[in-house]
């Protein structure tokens, strides 16, 4: 009963209604809601990669965004997807699109989304505080997607030497 009547004090208390109050105005503010719960984006991508889908971030970005309810996180995905199509497209002429969305990386998938949500404080939109390699500033870095994120990346890369491979034994 202690308990009860101190969260009914701390739920009732001014500060607590203030905080409350600032995070509602806060989120009326969103364009796109997160529905993942509480876990970070970046471990619904890695779960994907590991099921072997090639278009992991932003079927990753779908699930967190939940894009059948959220017409601009639906949007901004399929933004992304005919981003990299178009690159990749042009890299490859005469390739068909599932062929070509086989060969997706993960820097082409960042690439998609800096382009498509931009950037905010020195991290990518979307993809959280999380240092992209070889992108001017660092950007700070928080745990955990900056692990999970040097796993995915290895993991691309990993696999890109796998393909070349295979490639160069077929010719």
């Amino acid at each position: 009963m202690d308990e009860w009547n101190w969260l009914k004090q701390h739920f009732l208390s001014p500060q607590f209604q203030k905080l409350s109050a600032a995070n509602l105005a806060n989120r009326d503010k969103l364009t796109m809601h997160h529905h993942a719960g509480c876990t970070a984006f970046i471990y619904n991508a890695d779960k994907l990669r590991r099921e072997g889908e090639s278009l992991y971030l932003i079927n990753g970005f779908e699930v967190a965004y939940d894009t059948p309810h959220n017409e601009i996180a639906a949007e901004k995905a399929n933004d992304m997807r005919q981003k990299i199509l178009t690159m990749l497209s042009e890299q490859h002429l005469d390739t068909p699109e599932d062929e070509l969305l086989q060969q997706v990386d993960f820097r082409s998938q960042v690439d998609a989304f800096e382009n498509v949500l931009g950037t905010r404080g020195g991290g990518i939109k979307g993809l959280g505080r999380v240092e992209i390699v070889g992108k001017g500033k660092a950007a700070r870095r928080s745990r955990p997607n900056d692990i999970v994120l040097e796993e995915v990346q290895e993991h691309a890369r990993q696999a890109q030497k796998e393909a070349r491979h295979a490639q160069e034994e077929a010719q």
